[in-house]
Order: C-alpha cells, then sequence, then structure tokens
C-alpha cells in the first residue's frame, strides 16, 4: 500500500503521532552519494503523501499530528530534506531518532552533534537514540556529553525471538 493509504487509515483510526524510519537495511550500504539520493527520493514521496491528504479531505487534522524522523548514521544528511517535506506540508516534526543499530561507535558523536545542532535551532523539541540494546550505556552517555538523550527506544528480545 502507498504511504498516504497507511496515514490516511492510521489518522481514521485515531492516531496523531507518525514515526517515519529509514532503515539501514533499505539504502546502499556505504555510499554517502546514493544515500543522498535515496533520502531526497523518501522525502518526495513523504511530500506527496501528506499533500494526497489533503484530497481526502484529512489536512484539516494537521495541526494535531506530529512526526518523528528516524534515521541510521549513514543517512543523518536526508534530515533537512525530510523535515521541509513535512513542514512544508503545515505538518510538525517532534522529534529526531538516530538509529544506531548496527552504527559504529565513531560515528555517533558526529551525527548526534549534527542532531544536537537541529534541536537548538529548535527545528525539533527532542532528540533521542532509537534501537539501544547492550550497548546503551555507552551510547547514551558518549552522546550526552553534547546534548542530553531525550528518548531512547530499545531492541528487546521476545520469546518470539527464540
Amino acid at each position: 500500500p502507498e504511504l498516504s493509504e497507511d496515514i490516511s487509515s492510521a489518522l481514521c483510526a485515531g492516531l496523531r503521532h507518525f514515526t517515519l524510519t529509514m532503515a539501514q537495511s533499505d539504502m546502499p550500504s556505504g555510499d554517502e552519494n546514493m544515500a543522498l539520493m535515496e533520502g531526497r527520493l523518501r522525502a518526495m514521496q513523504v511530500g506527496k503523501a501528506l499533500h494526497n491528504l489533503k484530497r481526502r479531505y484529512l489536512n484539516f487534522l494537521r495541526s494535531a499530528m506530529k512526526f518523528t524522523i528516524v534515521l541510521p548514521t549513514l543517512h543523518i544528511a536526508c534530515y533537512p530534506e525530510l523535515r521541509h517535506a513535512i513542514v512544508s506540508s503545515g505538518y510538525i516534526v517532534d522529534g529526531w531518532m538516530l538509529d544506531v543499530r548496527g552504527a559504529k561507535p565513531a560515528s555517533l558523536a558526529p551525527c548526534w552533534k549534527t542532531m544536537a545542532e537541529a534541536k537548538r535551532r529548535n527545528e525539533v523539541d527532542w532528540i533521542g537514540l532509537w534501537g539501544c540494546g547492550r550497548a546503551a550505556p555507552d551510547q547514551v552517555a558518549k552522546c550526552s556529553a553534547f546534548e542530553k538523550v531525550s528518548t531512547c527506544a530499545y531492541d528487546m528480545a521476545t520469546y518470539l525471538d527464540q
């Protein structure tokens, strides 16, 4: 199904907060130019989906809707275009999360600094870590040296994973 259909269905079901994730596995690995192009494509898809809400007469919910963007370290540079696609459509980006699953420890600090700057510019209300595991205490400590981690989403094993 198309993104606009998913958002429309969720709105009709009463949801108002959406988390947009770009998984590392969905992207070309290691090639920053390809990652940036993929980010631009995703931003256009998000912009189109939000524009389609207007055709379904759901844009009146705009002020009640919020978006959180989740990006892996390789795709941090995609944030401005994704944010622009959402904000220029009249919606709110309230949070930005760094997907730390499989991230190299050395890549955390530069990404977190970029995110902290966006928070200081009031582009987002909060920043956090997504996909934390056993390394969470170290990841939080490294990031908090620059800016406090507001939210931390953990990957937890369940009986279904066994």
